[in-house]
């Protein structure tokens, strides 16, 4: 399912998809909506107009997809933050401090051309926060560091997420040394969390 041409990110164990609405986007509230249909599946979207205050109350509305045999609900949260989701193997969690890890990053801000962030890296696990250095490889097949502008900060190969535990907006930023996502692993919806770069390591 794509609103406005981008994907939506489901959280798989709650059945909930997430749309983050572009800031500057003229139709962020009225967004086209498509779905790769095959044996004759349909796409239903019901719900109420998308409105700011629908959007910060959490309200959840409602997308039915069905064919002639059967029908699937999903809720559909809409955000105004951006969306990270972190793909890991969670049986591979020997080394806490360096799990294989893939981000896939939508920024909804709206001064950023590419929405859309993808890199391969390592994940570090403590309880409920996290950190994650991102890597690529050259020709030679080697890793090295993959220093990426992610929501604006400066280029930067290492990142840190912590939970957030208090009402914080998305304009205390720092100076865009932070910035606030929903946060996901392996497509299971963890929360709102802080995203930081780390200045305390060499690049």
């Amino acid at each position: 399912i794509r609103f406005n041409d981008y994907k939506l990110i489901i959280d798989e164990k709650s059945n909930t998809l997430y749309y983050s609405l572009i800031n500057d986007s003229s139709n962020k509230y009225n967004p086209k909506v498509e779905y790769d249909a095959n044996n004759n599946v349909k796409l239903a979207v019901w719900a109420d107009e998308i409105t700011d205050e629908k959007v910060k109350s959490d309200y959840q509305f409602k997308i039915m997809i069905y064919n002639e045999k059967e029908y699937h609900i999903y809720n559909l949260k809409c955000t105004d933050l951006p969306l990270l989701n972190i793909s890991y193997n969670q049986n591979d969690e020997t080394n806490k401090n360096s799990v294989p890890m893939e981000i896939y990053l939508f920024d909804n801000l709206s001064n950023i051309p590419n929405k859309i962030t993808i890199s391969k890296g390592k994940l570090k696990i403590n309880d409920d926060n996290y950190s994650f250095s991102l890597h690529m490889l050259t020709p030679g097949k080697n890793k090295r560091n993959n220093k990426l502008s992610i929501l604006n900060m400066k280029p930067n190969s290492e990142y840190v997420l912590s939970k957030v535990n208090q009402d914080i907006s998305q304009e205390d930023n720092l100076e865009n040394k932070i910035h606030l996502v929903e946060l996901f692993l392996n497509n299971e919806y963890q929360g709102i969390y802080l995203l930081g770069f780390n200045d305390t390591r060499k690049q």
